[in-house]
């Protein structure tokens, strides 16, 4: 019956020091899982200074794009004066100065053309590329205008 008694005790006393290890390990797992709570806050509170400070962008932006709308219909108005020699000789070159390079893109941008060189040579020997270029909706014409603002805003920073 002693043997019994000690095989008791000694199983019991597994069991405390397995409860004991579970518990470690619901602690350790508790703690954890307070660490990635809150990392995914610090995460949460990153984002939503990001996104806020993306949407003071987006306004300042289209408050830029405001101001360009009346001379931008105004050019628009200006494309019968562009000579097919002078888009011909932009598409000569081999390698465009940087700003020719940038308007190109973001007219390119603007009517679904890839905006590689090669794909913008193409597109200035396009016979209808004048008309095409007025007939751009409001809505693509501000694409365009984003595309060459944000252009702009990375060659100022080179």
């Amino acid at each position: 019956m002693l043997a019994q008694v000690a095989t008791l005790q000694a199983r019991q006393i597994e069991l405390q020091h397995a409860r004991s290890g579970r518990a470690t390990n619901l602690d350790h797992a508790n703690t954890e899982l307070n660490r990635s709570c809150e990392e995914l806050q610090r995460l949460e509170a990153l984002l939503s200074e990001a996104t806020k400070g993306l949407s003071a962008l987006e306004k300042q932006r289209e408050s830029q794009l405001a101001g360009c709308w009346l001379p931008l219909q105004a050019s628009i108005a200006q494309l019968d004066q562009i000579d097919k020699s002078s888009l011909n000789e932009i598409r000569r070159y081999q390698r465009p100065p940087g700003h020719i390079m940038c308007l190109l893109s973001a007219v390119a941008f603007a009517l679904g053309v890839q905006q590689d060189w090669s794909s913008i040579t193409v597109m200035l020997g396009d016979t209808q590329l004048l008309e095409r270029m007025a007939s751009l909706h409001t809505t693509q014409v501000r694409a365009c205008l984003l595309a060459a603002s944000t252009c702009v805003c990375l060659l100022c920073n080179l």
